[in-house]
């Protein structure tokens, strides 16, 4: 009778646990979904990096948070994700340097 207990109390503990861990990873999942970033407005522009002045130009952008560096693509492309608030003068920088791009709503 006392091995059935004991089996007993093994049992709701490991059920216990379960749900312990259940709800943790719930709550985990809930807090992710609560902060969604917003980005209406935001653009993404494919730009041609034709020398190493219009590469600097994208790194100093990248460093200073204007822009996004989302990936490289081929051929000397890159993809940057431009804030509302960055786009006119991000695109402003590219005509004065007479860079080729691309634009596209995300």
């Amino acid at each position: 009778k006392l091995s059935y207990y004991n089996e007993y109390k093994s049992y709701l503990r490991m059920i216990f646990v379960f749900l312990g861990v259940l709800a943790a990873t719930a709550t985990s999942f809930s807090v992710l979904n609560d902060d969604k970033i917003d980005y209406s407005g935001y653009k993404i522009l494919r730009v041609n990096l034709k020398e190493d002045a219009d590469t600097e130009m994208v790194r100093e952008w990248a460093e200073s948070e204007s822009v996004n560096v989302l990936g490289e693509g081929i051929g000397g492309t890159v993809d940057i994700l431009v804030s509302p608030g960055f786009y006119q003068p991000v695109l402003s920088s590219l005509e004065h340097a007479e860079m080729n791009y691309e634009v596209s709503t995300v």
